[in-house]
């Protein structure tokens, strides 16, 4: 079956992420994409902050399906 990525990013102001936030959204993602027959294989995650004080995450969520199923 062939392998997609879904990537997704979030940012922040000056602030702290809200990690609850964060995890109910992912994992209403993966909820979705699961739902929708995809075979979750992984999930990768990278922070940064910028010099103007953005704070920032990239979710890559590697999946299998038949075909991409998001966006």
């Amino acid at each position: 079956m062939p392998i997609f990525i879904a990537i997704i990013q979030s940012t922040s102001i000056g602030k702290v992420f809200d990690s609850d936030s964060e995890t109910r959204s992912i994992n209403l993602l993966l909820k979705m994409l699961q739902d929708r027959g995809a075979k979750i294989i992984d999930v990768k995650l990278k922070t940064y902050k910028k010099e103007d004080g953005v704070l920032g995450a990239v979710y890559m969520i590697i999946y299998e399906a038949e075909t991409p199923l998001y966006p």
